[in-house]
């Protein structure tokens, strides 16, 4: 097997393999529970969750993408809390629309919003 990359994986993201999957009680998904969607591999034109999401490689959309509001904009019930990732993806985030997300982003390659992006972290 040649290994020029150092021991790195040629991919970036979050190996399924890799996930530890644990009970917690009353969520088969452990700490994954927390996050509305879950992609393990590519997602597009996702325009709205009421929680976090969770991208395994590239998010490319031509509109924008709001998460993390909840009930109707009520953040008592999204749990809000200025350590909490809301938009994690493992690679790439090419959006032609704005990004308005309560809490933290977090992007693994290039990262591209339109003006007008708002993230709300404390």
């Amino acid at each position: 097997m040649d290994n020029n990359n150092g021991g790195a994986a040629n991919y970036t993201g979050i190996p399924y393999g890799d996930i530890n999957w644990y009970d917690e009680e009353g969520q088969p998904f452990g700490t994954a529970s927390r996050f509305n969607v879950i992609v393990f591999e590519d997602a597009n034109n996702i325009v709205d969750t009421k929680g976090g999401m969770a991208v395994g490689r590239n998010f490319v959309s031509s509109r924008g993408l709001s998460l993390g509001y909840g009930n109707e904009g009520d953040l008592r019930d999204t749990g809000y809390s200025p350590d909490i990732v809301r938009f994690l993806v493992g690679s790439d985030v090419a959006m032609q629309g704005p990004l308005v997300v309560i809490g933290h982003v977090v992007a693994g390659g290039n990262f591209n919003a339109a003006s007008g992006s708002t993230y709300m972290i404390g």
